[in-house]
């Protein structure tokens, strides 16, 4: 199951406070974005 970077932020933000994302989530955002990136590239 595939889910639009959309989605994933979404998930993200629900997980944490609506005044702040953690900077582990915006790591992990990082690396959706990067992967998707290299696998569109290929």
């Amino acid at each position: 199951m595939q889910l639009s970077n959309k989605e994933l932020l979404k998930k993200l933000v629900s997980k944490t406070n609506n005044n702040q994302i953690s900077a582990e989530s915006l790591r992990k955002l990082e690396e959706i974005k990067t992967k998707s990136a290299v696998t569109k590239r290929q």
